[in-house]
């Protein structure tokens, strides 16, 4: 998943970042003070939300960078990048 636009990607990532995390502790307090039902659980879940937000955007960021690359980007390993030096370089 990409987002073709900014300001989706922008409130996805302040609600992963700043909004789910003022969530969860505005909650795990109130419900400690007041004495709510399944504080924990629901506190917990409010944290995973933020969490599984924040990789899918990491995701969709890392996929933005790949497919808009203004160089080819290279996977060392097995698929012929070898460790020989770049622009005539010697090692030292």
């Amino acid at each position: 998943m990409i987002f073709k636009n900014n300001k989706v990607y922008e409130v996805l990532k302040w609600i992963a970042l700043v909004g789910c995390y003022a969530l969860w502790v505005a909650w795990t307090r109130l419900a400690q003070v007041w004495g709510f039902p399944y504080a924990d659980q629901i506190g917990e879940t409010i944290n995973i939300v933020g969490i599984v937000i924040g990789i899918l955007i990491g995701i969709s960021g890392i996929r933005y960078k790949w497919q808009n690359a203004v160089e080819p980007v290279e996977i060392p390993g097995e698929l012929g990048v070898t460790d020989e030096p770049v622009n005539g370089e010697s090692e030292g």
